[in-house]
């Protein structure tokens, strides 16, 4: 993941500092794709639609690193639960730094929270923290019943 976001299509005034690493920031351009794919890869069809209708257009807000030096990272906000002023976002600093770059946050807030609410894919975001309600009006065969 990180090998597309540097070399050539990594804009050089979007590198960030993290400590002794230096950590590319995804254009927004790049971070759509990245997010499509992302969206794409949900395994559970009902989570996928979740996402779909929690995504907002994606806008860049700065999140502070409460657990170093108060260091300062854009990250990608998409996402809105609509209710208890849960977002979803993407960044590379941060929790994103040791490998988890999808995140939950507090809209309302500029810092990142805490490591639990951060995941490696948008799947295992979604699949921890998607909770949705079955559809009974679904049939679904008995164990006994022949599948057609």
């Amino acid at each position: 993941m990180l090998k597309s976001l540097s070399g050539s299509n990594t804009n050089p005034n979007l590198t960030l500092k993290f400590t002794s690493m230096t950590i590319p920031h995804p254009t927004i351009e790049e971070f759509q794709v990245l997010l499509k794919a992302q969206s794409e890869a949900i395994e559970n069809i009902d989570h996928r639609r979740f996402v779909a209708s929690i995504q907002l257009e994606p806008r860049l807000k700065t999140l502070q690193w409460e657990y170093g030096n108060e260091e300062e990272f854009p990250a990608w906000v998409f996402g809105d639960f609509r209710e208890h002023d849960i977002g979803v976002a993407y960044c590379l600093g941060g929790h994103g730094a040791l490998g988890f770059p999808w995140g939950l946050i507090f809209l309302s807030c500029d810092t990142f929270g805490m490591s639990t609410g951060w995941y490696r894919t948008l799947n295992d975001l979604i699949f921890e923290w998607c909770y949705i309600e079955p559809d009974l009006s679904r049939s679904v065969p008995s164990p006994t019943e022949p599948k057609h």
